[in-house]
């Protein structure tokens, strides 16, 4: 399968389709920081559309940051190992086992966004050498997607990270999330927020 280089990106019935039939994730490069992204996905989660959002942050302190952005400031709850804001649903990667058995998830997942800013995120495989020894970090996130799967589709999954993408080893990226290939997309070509979109 080729890996492709796109322009403008927008999630649609069609790309969700093929993205988790063919199993093929999208590796969105040179994102925005934490607080732009906020304002995305605060208009991300509050379109009308007919499924949930899934937001893994690979830092807790990202988690806790749009946390205190998308409830105006009030900490409580901040600690959780997920919560929810309108149709989108927040955690990191330890917090999917919860999340898998509490109900949350009431309706089809359109796609998994993962927040790892630094691209790092896939190194964390629990290896007795590193500091994550017993606790393989993308595989909870390929489980929790793994979970979702219905008939032969999965949610997509898309890695938003601020790196350029021909910085990072993408080919060592494939196996930890159990994907078949990539898409790349350049993040200021990526639009987040309630359909339809206008130029």
């Amino acid at each position: 399968m080729e890996s492709r280089m796109l322009g403008d990106v927008q999630l649609n019935a069609d790309t969700a389709c093929k993205l988790g039939n063919d199993n093929i994730g999208v590796l969105v490069e040179k994102c925005s920081n934490i607080d732009i992204l906020a304002k995305q996905l605060e208009d991300l989660c509050s379109c009308e559309w007919p499924g949930q959002w899934v937001v893994i942050c690979s830092a807790k302190l990202d988690l806790r940051r749009l946390y205190s952005q998308l409830h105006q400031g009030t900490l409580a709850g901040s600690e959780k190992s997920y919560w929810t804001w309108r149709n989108g649903i927040f955690t990191y990667p330890e917090g999917t086992k919860a999340l898998r058995k509490s109900g949350l998830i009431t309706r089809n997942v359109s796609a998994l966004l993962v927040l790892d800013f630094h691209g790092s995120l896939h190194q964390s495989r629990g290896m007795r050498s590193n500091r994550y020894f017993g606790n393989d970090r993308p595989q909870l996130i390929a489980d929790f997607r793994s979970s979702l799967m219905e008939s032969d589709w999965s949610p997509p999954l898309y890695l938003l990270t601020s790196k350029p993408a021909k910085s990072v080893n993408s080919q060592a990226m494939l196996s930890p999330y159990c994907l078949e290939n990539w898409w790349f997309v350049d993040g200021s070509h990526l639009r987040i927020g309630k359909p339809p979109f206008t130029s």
